[in-house]
């Protein structure tokens, strides 16, 4: 600004107010990262379908495809049999992941809010997955009898135990244990998934919590997509809960599920 003699006197300043430029500019650019992530998910499940679940389903077709050419024996066949009814039961929970994976991913998926017994729930995955326990050695323990009613998507609360309790086993030391408790208090629930093998690595620890997807194998060499985890991660949101993750290298994990508690109508 100049004054009546030609001299400078100040400053004119403009300001332009791009708070909501910028905002959508971060949109896009979260938007474009979800995409690509939602991508390569994308990529790593068909991978996961044309090898994971390819692999066993087709060496169960050779297996009886040997025992009907009488290449192999009865006894021998049955020999084999513990073995293959382990891997096709990774391959019956690897299978419901994916399916539960793919629905979640489609427009129209809602929630069937119902009051459930949780300690039930729990109880329910536990004996399903005695049998892989079992198999090495390892034995889980359910602290509580007592009912814990919840109002939560059935459906989805039983992949969510079944992914943590399978987890556990997968980690375990042979000859060890898988500890489940229950805490209540007067508003949540606090379900603790503890088992004793390996640990994760701090690496890994930030993966799991910021929700990115890997893969890991287990004690035993069972195999591992990852996508268990995106899966109690997400349901547990939707259905108000929330998911904490301890662990310590060479002493185990915890995974620590917390939900609101309520009374039934």
């Amino acid at each position: 600004l100049l004054n009546d003699r030609s001299l400078v006197s100040g400053k004119l300043m403009l300001f332009d107010d791009i708070t909501q430029q910028v905002e959508i500019q971060e949109k896009l650019e979260n938007q474009a990262k979800e995409l690509k992530q939602l991508n390569e998910l994308k990529d790593k499940y068909f991978s996961i379908i044309s090898h994971d679940l390819k692999g066993p389903v087709f060496g169960v077709k050779e297996l009886i495809y040997l025992t009907n050419s009488g290449i192999i024996s009865e006894k021998e066949f049955m020999e084999m049999l513990p073995e293959v009814s382990k891997n096709m039961e990774h391959v019956a929970i690897l299978l419901e992941n994916l399916l539960a994976w793919t629905s979640s991913q489609l427009k129209g998926e809602y929630l069937q809010l119902q009051f459930i017994d949780l300690q039930t729930v729990i109880k329910n995955q536990k004996n399903l997955l005695e049998r892989i326990a079992k198999d090495k050695n390892i034995e889980i323990i359910l602290n509580g009898k007592k009912e814990i009613h919840v109002k939560a998507d059935k459906n989805m609360m039983e992949l969510v135990f079944r992914n943590l309790i399978s987890n556990a086993i997968k980690f375990s030391n042979p000859n060890s244990k898988v500890e489940i408790s229950c805490s209540p208090d007067t508003e949540k629930i606090k379900i603790s998934i503890r088992d004793y093998g390996v640990g994760i690595p701090e690496e890994n620890l930030q993966k799991l919590n910021s929700g990115i997807s890997f893969s890991t194998r287990g004690q035993s060499n069972e195999s591992g997509t990852g996508l268990g985890m995106l899966m109690v991660k997400e349901y547990l949101m939707k259905n108000e809960g929330s998911l904490e993750i301890k662990s310590k290298l060479n002493e185990g994990s915890e995974f620590i599920v917390t939900l609101p508690l309520v009374q039934p109508e």
